[in-house]
């Protein structure tokens, strides 16, 4: 459905007892993500909501997508949008890096069997 991918060494997953639809997801330890728009993201936990195609990465969590980066105690990316929220924590403000114009490469997104596939 949404064509991302999630990696880390321990994943919950809760669903529906009705459906057996998925309805959530909690990763812990060495989270990786890869969204069907190719943000890639890192971080030391990662909670999943299906019904609001939602990520939450949290724990010097880290998004970036070709040459632009943003990091924080807390990301939220909404799957569905190019939208995302990202929140400082208590010992470390947002930190971000964009680039703009000419210069800025772009990734082609292509979709194998498992999911997007980046450069």
């Amino acid at each position: 459905q949404n064509n991302s991918v999630q990696y880390a060494d321990k994943m919950e997953v809760y669903t529906d007892s009705k459906t057996d639809k998925v309805e959530r997801v909690v990763s812990t330890g060495n989270v990786r993500i890869i969204t069907r728009d190719c943000r890639m993201g890192t971080a030391e936990r990662a909670e999943y909501y299906d019904a609001e195609q939602r990520v939450v990465l949290i724990g010097n969590a880290r998004v970036w997508r070709d040459t632009d980066i943003v990091t924080g105690d807390r990301i939220t990316i909404f799957i569905a949008e190019d939208r995302s929220i990202v929140e400082g924590g208590k010992q470390e403000r947002v930190k971000a890096i964009f680039y703009q114009g000419q210069n800025k490469p772009k990734s082609e997104i292509k979709f194998g069997p498992a999911g997007p596939i980046c450069p």
